[in-house]
């Protein structure tokens, strides 16, 4: 399977409510083809700066954001008593690491797209 479609149904598959903040691999594919192999790199540098400057303010406004979370998690996990059921605060804590493996996955399928397409560009 080429790593186009990949990226596609990982992303559907993995995090539709994100797919418009990952990079638009196909149309920067597809902009790649259509210039002339003499001035790809400059072009690509050009097209991949817009797509990383998306994905830049999406990785930094959720680090922000679970940064914020990580130390509700943490007033809730320092305000158990002893005696009192945890559950709910494990149910948030496993949420939680679940959202951090979610914006983990983002980065390395973009990584792997942006790596790809830079092979692309050499070839």
């Amino acid at each position: 399977m080429k790593f186009g479609k990949e990226f596609r149904i990982k992303i559907s598959d993995i995090m539709p409510e994100w797919e418009h903040e990952c990079m638009s691999y196909k149309e920067l594919k597809k902009q790649l083809n259509l210039m002339d192999p003499e001035s790809r790199d400059e072009g690509f540098k050009r097209l991949l700066q817009n797509e990383l400057v998306k994905m830049n303010d999406f990785f930094s406004n959720k680090e922000e954001e679970y940064k914020n979370r990580l130390q509700e998690l943490k007033r809730e996990v320092a305000d158990l008593d002893s005696g009192e059921d945890a559950t709910q605060v494990m149910v948030d804590l496993l949420q939680f690491h679940n959202q951090l493996v979610l914006l983990l996955r983002y980065y390395e399928l973009n990584f792997d797209g942006i790596h790809i397409l830079h092979h692309v560009t050499n070839s």
